[in-house]
Parts: C-alpha cells; sequence; structure tokens
C-alpha cells in the first residue's frame, strides 16, 4: 500500500492510499513540482525459445508477468525464480545493468548489498521452516524481529568474514572456507566453477571475497573512493555471484538432509505396517522382497504374519 500526497500549485495537501499494481505507468517522474519513484528498478534478463535475449524491467519484488520477445513476437508468461533471495538474484541483475551503463562504482555498491541480502534471507528462510515444524504456523513479525536481533547479535563486530561463518555454520555446520574446501574436493571443476567461486588455493574464500568485494565497498562508503573502473566493477560482480551461488549449494544440501530426515522420521505405510506387525508378533519379519520375489512375497509375509499374530 502506498501513501500518496497531492502535488497540485494549491497544495490542497490532500493524502490518501492506493495499491502500488493500481498505478498506471511509469515508477517514476515528476508530479506538479515534487519528484516521485515507487521502488527500484530491476532489469531481469529473458531468453526466448527462438532464441533472442533481452531483457524485461521489474520492481523491487513485484512478481513478473509476462514479456513479449522482440525477435518472434511471442508472449510469454515470466515466474519468480527460486531462490533463497528473490532480490538478491535482482540486485546481480541491477549490478550487470549498471556496468553496461558505466556506472562502476553503483555496481560494486549493488553487487555488495546483494551479498549481505542473499545471507540474511536464507538465514531468516530455514528459522522459518524451523519455527513452522515447531508451532505448526508461519512465522509472525515478532518473531522474524527475533531472528533478525539474532542474527544481528551474533554478526556485529565481525564483517563479512564473521556473517559468512555464521551462516554456513547454521545451514551445514562448517564454516565458509572448510564447506567450500570440501566441496571442491569432492565435485567436478565445471560443478565449483558453475555453483561457487573459482578461487585459487592459496586463497581462501571468504578472504578473498573480503579483499575483492568488501575492501572496495567500504572504501566507496566510508573514504568517498569513487574512481573505480569496469575491471572492478566485473570483479566484485563475479564474486558475488559466485559467494550467492555457494549459498544456494549450502541451502540445497540442508534441504536433501531435511527429506532424508523426513523420510526417517515418516516412513511408507507398507514399512508402517512391518513395523506394526513385528510389535505384534514379537519377531523381525524377514524381508523376502529383497531376494526378488516382488510386491506378492509382501503381501505372503504380512498374511504369514498375521496368522501367526492370531
Amino acid at each position: 500500500m502506498l501513501q500518496l500526497a497531492c502535488g497540485s500549485m494549491k497544495g490542497c495537501g490532500c493524502r490518501w492510499s492506493r495499491e502500488r499494481s493500481a498505478i498506471p505507468g511509469p515508477r517514476s517522474g515528476t508530479w506538479g513540482t515534487q519528484q516521485w519513484s515507487i521502488a527500484m528498478k530491476f532489469a531481469v534478463p529473458v531468453k526466448c525459445g527462438c532464441g533472442c535475449e533481452f531483457s524485461v524491467p521489474s520492481y523491487a519484488e513485484e512478481s513478473l508477468q509476462s514479456a513479449k520477445c522482440p525477435g518472434c513476437q511471442m508472449i510469454g508468461i515470466l515466474c519468480q525464480p527460486l531462490s533463497i533471495s528473490v532480490v538478491a538474484d535482482k540486485l546481480l541483475y541491477r549490478s550487470k545493468t549498471e556496468i553496461d551503463g558505466e556506472d562502476y562504482t553503483l555496481s560494486i555498491i549493488c553487487s555488495a548489498i546483494a551479498v549481505e541480502c542473499a545471507l540474511t534471507q536464507v538465514f531468516l528462510k530455514w528459522k522459518g521452516i524451523d519455527s513452522l515444524k515447531l508451532t505448526g504456523h508461519l512465522a509472525t513479525d515478532s518473531e522474524r524481529n527475533l531472528w533478525e536481533k539474532e542474527y544481528r547479535k551474533a554478526t556485529e563486530r565481525g564483517g563479512f568474514m564473521k556473517s559468512a561463518n555464521f551462516v554456513s555454520e547454521f545451514l551445514c555446520g562448517k564454516k565458509f572456507d572448510d564447506f567450500v574446501a570440501n566441496f571442491e574436493n569432492q565435485s567436478r571443476k565445471s560443478t565449483v566453477a558453475h555453483t561457487g567461486p573459482t578461487i585459487a588455493s592459496s586463497r581462501p574464500a571468504a578472504s578473498y571475497i573480503q579483499d575483492e568485494l568488501f575492501r572496495r565497498r567500504n572504501r566507496i562508503m566510508h573514504w568517498g573512493d569513487v574512481g573505480y573502473q569496469q575491471p572492478d566493477a566485473r570483479l566484485c560482480l563475479n564474486a558475488a555471484s559466485g559467494f550467492i551461488g555457494t549459498l544456494k549449494t549450502m541451502d540445497r544440501e540442508k534441504t536433501s538432509r531435511a527429506r532424508r530426515h523426513g523420510a526417517k522420521r515418516n516412513p511408507s505405510p507398507r514399512r508402517l505396517i512391518r513395523l506394526l506387525l513385528e510389535r505384534l508378533s514379537g519377531k523381525v519379519i524377514e524381508r523376502e522382497c529383497q531376494r526378488g520375489e516382488g510386491r506378492h512375497t509382501n503381501i505372503v509375509v504380512i498374511q504369514k504374519s498375521m496368522r501367526e499374530v492370531k
């Protein structure tokens, strides 16, 4: 809901509210003597089935609607990506757009904000999942505020390095550098390059991102150093993309562990019947199905066990 104010020259001072989606036309401009804007704009890259690549404007967390391919003129429906943080992904798109527009300093800032956004949102995501398991309802605003305070307390006075290690230990029980080293040892190089940062073995992953991305961000924010060029911005964007890709890998592994744990806690109906019969008969039922007897053998074993119980 947006709070709007009358901008007429008479200055009536009238104020009212409207849904953001109900406001047509551009998202920024001039109204009377005042400049106005609604939300941060992103250029989301889209690739059509005909091979044409183009970008679609998006605003903040608004869902993507539809897009018309400039090549084949086909209209397609766009969906939000499944991600640990849609806003972090969009910030990376914005960083790339700023590089194309030769605004390299703003590109570096967007890359750094994307990393910080991904860190906090993947933490809040799994705190919400754990809370849902315990309470059976979605997180309330007060609960989310408590988790935000928990995150700030755990990562204060440590900068990026402390935040990266805290979230990494929360997701997979390892520090960030240990996870990257273990992942590189177990994966093919192409997989590592696609999902995480490609870093020389002599440089720890977290310190690499600290030096290449956040050192530049800090000099911009605190020293007013705005003279960075395209190679600096591209290096920062690659570091941010690699780090967020590594967070996504951690998120997938935690999801896989949660599913395996859920499967153990919630066995299939067939296994439930078998456990019940073992409890009633006081003996372990032989799993003949593993010897290639098929489903029919399972039924025979159950029937035999039922007679023994009786």
